[in-house]
């Protein structure tokens, strides 16, 4: 069948379109309609240039980005003062050790994220594979060692965390945290607010920028940008290119702005529109833009399934099961026999 645009997210925009070879370089069309990248956030169009090795398979039309959702309800409750826009990440550790307890036989933690969006969008910038010789990066990159710091370790350094982690052998959930209410802080994609809007009722929430990791100032996660690309196929390529043109307008960008969604046009005029339209049009929106994001790395054709290696061992480091060293090890190994499969498929 044919089709005139593709859109998907990265790496997965990269293992269905470039096998099938629909890519199409853009490049031309770009200084014929006179698109000024300049006006997108650089991380995105970083990103563009290195997967497409120098040319302009597609084009990054919204991001989505972490931030830091948090329950008022349980912050009242245990007196605890709410998380704000600017705190560094000590101070945010700071309220998760008060608010990590148990009362009345219910277990509260006060952080909690999904280990595996957290790992593939993480603030570091770690790629999960060297895209040049297709090797796993778990047991190369010592930046990974960092990443399980922060994001493992320090959270079961609380007092109860560890221990409440083995009674359940498991982490705190977006679930545990929307639905139980028992989980004060939670580190997840800005889309939420839209994919969980109904859900979202029942919780007295606001949100805020995830603190930057030390040694970042002013540097969020990585963002999860939309990308277009017009295909090989398409008759009218220069129709296809008004309409991503289009897309990528002021107009059509504050429309997005105001329903939620970040827009990939960095300009304070799109930006203050941010929520305007939304049902929770009262939250801290800025929360979205407040840092810039950090370089987007590559992601394999494997990404999905070496996230999940990844993810699975560390998991096993932190509940106790193994040492990080044997677990960065065992991933490694378990990574390289999935790229071997998929290169041979």
């Amino acid at each position: 069948t044919r089709f005139d645009v593709f859109m998907q997210g990265p790496g997965f925009f990269e293992s269905q379109a470039y096998p099938a070879s629909i890519q199409y370089d853009m490049s031309a069309l770009i200084k014929t309609h006179q698109l000024d990248l300049n006006r997108l956030d650089q991380a995105s169009v970083e990103y563009v240039k290195q997967s497409s090795e120098g040319k302009a398979y597609f084009l990054p039309i919204q991001l989505e980005g972490m931030v830091l959702y948090y329950n008022k309800s349980l912050f009242d409750k245990f007196g605890v003062p709410y998380p704000s826009d600017g705190m560094t990440w000590e101070q945010m550790w700071d309220k998760a050790k008060q608010l990590t307890r148990k009362e009345g036989g219910v277990q509260y933690f006060g952080f909690g994220t999904n280990t595996s969006t957290i790992q593939g969008m993480n603030p570091l910038s770690i790629p999960l594979a060297d895209p040049k010789t297709d090797t796993p990066t778990i047991n190369k990159d010592e930046r990974w060692k960092r990443f399980y710091d922060y994001f493992y370790e320090q959270p079961n350094k609380i007092p109860g965390y560890q221990d409440a982690i083995q009674a359940t052998k498991g982490f705190p959930t977006l679930d545990m945290f929307v639905k139980d209410q028992t989980v004060a802080m939670f580190a997840y994609q800005s889309g939420l607010i839209n994919v969980w809007e109904e859900q979202l009722k029942a919780l007295n929430w606001d949100i805020v920028a995830l603190p930057p990791l030390p040694g970042q100032p002013g540097v969020g996660s990585m963002a999860t940008p939309k990308l277009f690309g017009i295909t090989s196929m398409a008759k009218d390529k220069d129709a296809a290119m008004i309409a991503i043109q289009y897309l990528l307008s002021d107009e059509h960008q504050k429309e997005l702005a105001r329903k939620g969604i970040t827009p990939i046009v960095t300009s304070d005029e799109v930006k203050k529109e941010l929520g305007k339209n939304s049902l929770y049009k009262d939250r801290n929106w800025n929360a979205l833009v407040q840092y810039k994001f950090a370089p987007l790395a590559l992601r394999p054709a494997y990404y999905s399934q070496l996230n999940a290696i990844y993810q699975k061992h560390f998991i096993a480091a932190s509940l106790g099961q193994t040492d990080l060293n044997s677990a960065l090890r065992a991933a490694e190994e378990e990574a390289v026999k999935v790229i071997a499969e998929f290169k041979n498929k």
